[in-house]
Formats: structure tokens, sequence, C-alpha cells
């Protein structure tokens, strides 16, 4: 991610010398779109990053809670890396080879998501989130999938109908006279 970054940043640099336009028009006119997409990566750099971080200061105790984020992390950072195929580090040099990167890019995700998913639920569950942020019913604070489902279920627009007799609204009007001309 970093080196995909830099050589971003290395191009506009050069664009900015080689361009006679004010600092206004090459913001705003001729590169604008690189501009955002720049600053969009360095975002999420600085996301990696500071994860990163947050994960080998030494703070987690737990060797296990630390081994998932890592992997998380590692999932985040190539998730990054296949958004624009890491294309920035092919033009560079850094990825050299007849080997497309993406693949093992791919590859490596899907082996991160073999270690993560066992945990997937627990992971989420461990944050604290409260059920009405969290519309799921599998990680809900009372353990009642089935109940959840059903409340769901009756509580669904398709049950609720202007004459509160399930059937859908405009079938009368709309579909049933249809059906007795076939």
């Amino acid at each position: 991610m970093k080196v995909n970054l830099a050589y971003k940043l290395k191009q506009i640099s050069l664009e900015i010398d080689k361009n006679q336009a004010s600092k206004k028009d090459f913001t705003n006119i001729h590169f604008a779109n690189e501009i955002v997409t720049v600053s969009k990566e360095h975002f999420r750099y600085l996301t990696f990053w500071n994860f990163r971080e947050r994960i080998t200061n030494n703070t987690i105790k737990c060797q296990k809670l630390e081994g998932h984020l890592t992997n998380l992390c590692i999932l985040y950072g190539l998730n990054m890396l296949q958004l624009d195929n890491a294309a920035s580090c092919y033009e560079c040099g850094y990825f050299v080879g007849g080997q497309p990167y993406s693949t093992f890019i791919n590859d490596a995700i899907k082996l991160i998501l073999k270690m993560v998913r066992p945990y997937a639920v627990s992971i989420v569950e461990s944050y604290g989130v409260s059920d009405g942020v969290l519309n799921s019913a599998i990680g809900n604070s009372y353990g009642d999938i089935y109940e959840t489902h059903l409340r769901w279920a009756k509580d669904s627009k398709l049950n609720h109908t202007k004459l509160g007799d399930a059937i859908p609204d405009g079938y009368m009007e709309n579909v049933k006279p249809l059906r007795g001309k076939m």
C-alpha cells in the first residue's frame, strides 16, 4: 500500500512540476480526479497503518485476539491493494515478472478469510454493538435467532396491507382481472 500510494504521489508531483497552470486550475480542472484518488488512498493507508500500529505496540494482552486483529489488518490491506489491482506497483516496477500479482493477492485474501471466518461473529460481537445498529438475528444480544426472524416476518411490508387482509395492495385491481383472461 505504501509503494502504491508513494508512486501515485510522485506522479502528481511530476505533473505539478511540468504543468504551467495555476495551482487553482491544476487542482480543480486538470488533475482533480487524480488528487481525489490519491487522497482516498492516503486515508486508506493511514487507516491501515494506525490499525497495524495499535496491534503491534504490545498493548493487547491476549495473543489469540492479537492474531485475529492481525488477520483483519492483513485482510484490509490486501483488499485495498486489490481495489486498483496494485496498478501503481506494476508501473513503478515494484511488482515484476510474468505472474500477475492480482492472483497472489486474491489467493491471499481467500486464505485469510478461511482463517477469519470461524471467528467472525465473535469478533463482531466483542465490540458491543447494539442490536439497533447491527441489524442481524445471528449476533443479537438475546440469542433468539428464530424469534427475531419471526418478528421481522410479521413486521414485513408484505404483511401490512391497506385492507389488512394479507392480499398485496393492487392485486385485486391489477392481477386478478388478468387471471381470468388466461
